[in-house]
């Protein structure tokens, strides 16, 4: 989905001012292209974004981007094209933080096991959030955009291949993953997110 791009290891490599610096300008940016974002930034542009941000979230998360998941959901409430951000930065934390690798170092392990379980902290919490989110959007773009959607239950299963198994399981999430199981241009992505859910 992302084009073999890869965030790096959970380490900083620029003092923390910098990063601060260079998120606080891609935030803002973003914010400034709003939905355009998704016809005015080349995929590889888009997938790039992902991967820095991402990087952000692994070195700087919750510690000192404690409400990094608020910042990248109002950047998304702008329309599909700002949202893409969000399913891409969604799909690549699991690529590169939350699933197993065997090469990653302790300290690596540490690192994305720790970004893991504050995600999973608060009520709700910041994956319940996410997935609400999600499967919010995908609800709304059903009829309508249709690819759209497809995009939000490729999210919807990356998450569910990890979060709390409670919320997981909720009726709410079963119910719209249902819905798209009807739909002929979503049952695919419905029958791949349902299949992390029973893993």
């Amino acid at each position: 989905a992302l084009g073999g791009a890869r965030a790096c290891p959970s380490k900083a490599l620029l003092p923390y001012d910098a990063r601060l610096a260079l998120r606080e300008t891609l935030v803002e940016y973003l914010k400034r292209l709003g939905n355009a974002a998704g016809s005015q930034l080349a995929l590889f542009i888009r997938n790039k974004i992902a991967v820095i941000l991402t990087q952000f979230l692994k070195v700087d998360y919750p510690e000192r981007w404690l409400h990094a998941w608020v910042d990248i959901q109002d950047l998304a409430k702008a329309g599909p094209g700002a949202a893409d951000i969000l399913v891409r930065i969604v799909i690549t934390l699991e690529e590169d933080a939350i699933a197993f690798h065997v090469d990653r170092n302790r300290e690596e392990i540490e690192r994305c096991t720790a970004l893991k379980e504050a995600m999973r902290r608060g009520s709700p919490s910041p994956a319940a959030e996410l997935l609400e989110f999600c499967l919010g959007a995908c609800q709304a773009m059903m009829a309508s955009s249709p690819g759209d959607a497809a995009r939000f239950l490729e999210a919807t299963g990356s998450l569910l291949g990890w979060v709390d198994e409670v919320l997981a399981t909720d009726s709410a999430v079963v119910t719209v993953l249902g819905e798209c199981m009807r739909h002929v241009h979503l049952s695919e992505d419905a029958a791949n997110a349902l299949d992390e859910l029973v893993r």
